[in-house]
């Protein structure tokens, strides 16, 4: 019998001794936590190496433009701007892929 069946017989009537019902809440809760922390743990890997960000200045100095010209890269699409509250930054890659 699996879950669907069960919810379809409607109401039933269980009895566990006290026992059986801390070793099922026991098992219930130690899988329950064994993937939490498979998720969390899958997410922090996720960021273990994040992107490098750079500011307008850095990306000017970097490729000896002016802020003018950033922004040229950015209406041609060349350069992605990645915008962190009132803060706009660049991934380092791009633009080192400009500068080659």
């Amino acid at each position: 019998m699996n879950l669907k069946d069960l919810k379809e017989m409607g109401d039933i009537t269980v009895q566990l001794k006290a026992s059986e019902l801390a070793e099922l809440i026991e098992s219930v809760s130690t899988k329950t936590a064994a993937k939490m922390s498979e998720s969390l743990l899958f997410d922090l890997r996720a960021i273990e190496n994040p992107p490098k960000l750079i500011d307008t200045t850095e990306a000017c100095n970097m490729l000896g433009v002016s802020r003018i010209t950033i922004h040229n890269y950015k209406k041609k699409g060349l350069l992605k701007p990645i915008k962190l509250g009132n803060k706009v930054k660049y991934l380092e890659s791009e633009v080192l892929a400009l500068k080659k």
